[in-house]
């Protein structure tokens, strides 16, 4: 009998802030790690009052770098974003300037 496969695990690596160069043109970076290689990564940016998904994959290592657009961020709201990697998801957030 096969042991029973290891709990899958996600991490943000990269902390989140964004400085949006202009109005309506507001993107970020994250950077994810996990123990699943070579699987679908999706993150996930609750902005206000919009919910956007984006996808992307990690490599051999684990490792996904997911560019995600969150518009034209109002200062002062918090932005949460949720990664997800196989069975596993975690979540931060930050507050645009």
């Amino acid at each position: 009998m096969a042991p029973p496969p290891h709990a899958s695990w996600v991490a943000v690596m990269h902390g989140l802030d964004v400085q949006p160069e202009s109005p309506g043109n507001g993107t970020e970076t994250a950077t994810i790690q996990s123990n699943v290689p070579s699987t679908p990564a999706s993150v996930t940016s609750h902005c206000k009052s919009t919910t956007s998904t984006f996808g992307g994959g990690t490599d051999s290592s684990g490792t996904a770098t997911i560019t995600f657009n969150i518009g034209s961020p109002t200062a002062g709201f918090t932005v949460v974003v949720d990664a997800n990697v196989g069975g596993a998801s975690c979540s931060t957030s930050f507050t645009p300037t």
